[in-house]
């Protein structure tokens, strides 16, 4: 038996567009300190409402301990949120760095297909929670890993509750994801840390 999903993504941008449409909307606006070099996701998607982010591993503003890293042992960060607004069908998360070479920001982790109720997730994902491939070309999260030299890279940890379910595509690109996002996110937050190589 099929299951319903109201918004089908096509695995172009181009077909995408034409089925949801262009919006106009204005991204979150953030504060000048962690304004990023390319846009992140969640600075293009204006949400109905907030979600709080935290995590008991990774601290705002602060530096990710060499564990979570690349550098490191890759451990997987526990990131946590408040509760998703009614409406909610699933909810996605996300870690980019927009600081990382390339003409869009490197995708560290994205999980999708997370159950509306949840309010964290972490190493273990949830039943029916899908982890996706991320820009290192592995399932699941790759720690931070910026190359040597460069100043601290900033690490957004975004979390989108949507109104609907959604068929992703493998590994649906910034474009695709940012167009079926916006008018379908009824709440949205962030936690952006920092890491450099040691």
């Amino acid at each position: 038996m099929n299951r319903p999903y109201p918004i089908r993504i096509a695995l172009t941008a181009t077909t995408l567009l034409a089925t949801v449409g262009c919006h106009s909307d204005v991204g979150i606006e953030l504060p000048s300190s962690t304004k990023p070099a390319k846009s992140t996701l969640i600075s293009q998607i204006t949400p109905r409402a907030s979600l709080a982010i935290k995590s008991p591993d990774i601290t705002a503003d602060q530096s990710i301990a060499d564990r979570f890293s690349g550098y490191g042992a890759n451990q997987v960060p526990t990131i946590q949120w408040s509760e998703a607004p009614a409406g909610t069908k699933t909810l996605i998360l996300l870690l980019e760095d927009p600081d990382a070479p390339g003409a869009a920001p490197f995708r560290h982790w994205m999980v999708y297909d997370i159950p509306a109720r949840t309010t964290s997730v972490g190493a273990t994902l949830p039943a029916g929670a899908v982890a996706d491939r991320n820009d290192a070309d592995r399932i699941g999260y790759f720690g931070p890993q910026p190359p040597a030299g460069d100043p601290p890279h900033h690490y957004h940890f975004e979390v989108f509750a949507i109104d609907s379910r959604m068929a992703l595509a493998p590994k649906a690109d910034q474009k695709v994801l940012a167009a079926v996002l916006k008018g379908h996110t009824l709440a949205a937050g962030e936690l952006v840390a920092t890491y450099q190589k040691p």
